[in-house]
């Protein structure tokens, strides 16, 4: 063989050689080393006078910068392709009307801000502070501790179906509210105390609620207006729960159709049960319902 050629030859397969080295880097090239974030739990505190300091929030939602790294489950572990010192914007979540299939943020909530000097390969643990935002009201905050409650209002006319106070398995402090339905007076409708301040037109508006109950319930609200009397949306559904749960509401729809009309003169939000029917008869003797530490939430008006 011409020594020319052999040595062309040689050189011709170096090129390809280093053409196929060159394309497997484009086609496989070398990954990214994450850094981790392990969201060890949210630790909330609610102020003076905002109620209980138990939450459910099951969710967080992450950003850092322009960079929306999504809703995570709390606890869990976080690839971040980032490197050195980053702020994460960490916004808690929860289950909307105790609907698992709707995470969403929570709007009530300052977004936490965590810095970290992110290193890839390694992992930084850390605990989500959760605190109300500042610009918040509570119109109702309502422990079930006094006799006082708000929840005093009887809508259905039955002096017998109403909201009591048991210190039986209370689930926070020394009492917890407890509605009781037979056969005899099976269905309740109470209200709370009226109120003639709306929140502002387009405002956030949640219940926070701890319950356990033994048949379905619904909250809603009831509103006067001037000339049609007293009218109500009952939408939210709470289905049976054998252990203690917590609930966030959104009330945000029925309260900006309430501010929509003319002539409202108060609000009332609404409890109401009845005993389950089944072949035209109720199915049970009697059945309870368990509930504490009811909240209302919405911006300053």
């Amino acid at each position: 063989m011409n020594y020319l050629v052999r040595v062309k030859g040689l050189l011709f397969l170096g090129l390809l050689s280093l053409v196929a080295i060159s394309s497997c880097d484009v086609i496989n090239p070398e990954e990214q080393v994450p850094a981790y974030v392990f969201f060890e739990s949210i630790n909330f505190q609610a102020g003076l006078d905002q109620g209980t300091s138990d939450q459910k929030f099951p969710f967080a939602e992450i950003l850092t910068g322009d960079f929306n790294l999504g809703i995570h489950e709390v606890p869990s572990r976080v690839p971040i392709l980032l490197e050195g010192e980053h702020t994460l914007d960490v916004f808690p979540g929860i289950n909307e009307n105790g609907i698992s299939s709707f995470p969403n943020t929570y709007s009530p909530l300052k977004f936490d801000e965590i810095t970290l000097d992110l290193v890839p390969g390694e992992i930084d643990t850390v605990v989500i502070q959760a605190t109300y935002r500042d610009n918040l009201s509570f119109p109702i905050v309502e422990p079930f501790e006094s006799e006082l409650q708000v929840f005093r209002n009887d809508v259905d006319g039955d002096a017998e179906t109403k909201i009591a106070l048991s210190d039986i398995g209370a689930f926070e402090g020394n009492r917890s509210a407890q509605i009781i339905l037979t056969k005899d007076h099976p269905r309740i409708d109470v209200a709370s105390n009226r109120s003639s301040v709306l929140p502002p037109d387009g405002s956030p508006v949640f219940l926070e609620m701890n319950y356990r109950t033994e048949l379905e319930f619904a909250i809603g609200v009831y509103w006067n207006t001037i000339g049609s009397g007293q009218q109500s949306s009952f939408t939210n559904f709470i289905n049976p729960k054998e252990d203690w749960n917590k609930v966030y509401i959104s009330l945000s729809d029925i309260f900006n159709f309430i501010i929509s009309e003319s002539g409202v003169t108060d609000w009332q939000i609404g409890i109401s049960a009845q005993l389950p029917i089944e072949n035209g008869d109720f199915i049970d003797e009697t059945r309870n319902i368990w509930i504490d530490n009811i909240k209302l939430i919405h911006l300053q008006p």
